[in-house]
């Protein structure tokens, strides 16, 4: 091999590392950018509904000032709670992003407990007809349902603020 011979292929050496690691590179700087994206996914759901979960427990306290006032549960507070869940219906289909099992099986159980409860006041509300505006034992089984469900929040409110998603396991 001649002098030139060897520098030329130095060069073509080079160029062909060059661009192995350039395509190298791409991909790990695609594979951290898709983690990193997936980790603000995940940071923006659990903001979404441990902010639902707070609005629910303000709500179930507003329902319980009423109730010590005037000894009735209003089916439009009701109404109101059972409307208060519009983060979970919206990320409901990703909230599989969440790495833990567990947790993704408490926010499901949780929701439809909730749902279960607020159908279920609901429908002891409404089968109190006239005498909804009287005291009734009824409406003191109604809001210990909603002081339940509260209870509940606040533990998952816990649960999801103390979930962190690690992108890569050395981090």
């Amino acid at each position: 091999m001649t002098n030139n011979s060897l520098s030329l292929l130095v060069q073509v050496a080079s160029l062909l590392l060059g661009g192995l690691l350039a395509i190298v590179g791409g991909f790990f700087g695609e594979f951290i950018r898709v983690k990193f994206k997936k980790k603000e996914e995940i940071d923006f759901i659990k903001v979404c509904l441990i902010d639902e979960l707070t609005e629910m427990c303000v709500l179930i306290e507003n329902i319980t000032a009423t109730f010590k006032k005037s000894s009735v549960v209003y089916l439009a507070d009701l109404n109101k709670l059972r409307n208060s869940i519009s983060n979970y219906t919206t990320h409901k289909q990703r909230i599989y992003l969440i790495g833990d099992e567990n947790i993704r099986k408490e926010i499901r159980k949780f929701y439809s407990t909730f749902q279960e409860a607020i159908a279920d006041a609901s429908t002891q509300i409404n089968s109190l007809g006239v005498k909804a505006l009287e005291s009734n034992p009824t409406h003191n089984t109604v809001l210990q349902k909603m002081e339940s469900v509260s209870t509940s929040a606040a533990n998952l409110k816990k649960t999801l603020g103390a979930y962190k998603y690690k992108p890569f396991k050395f981090f």
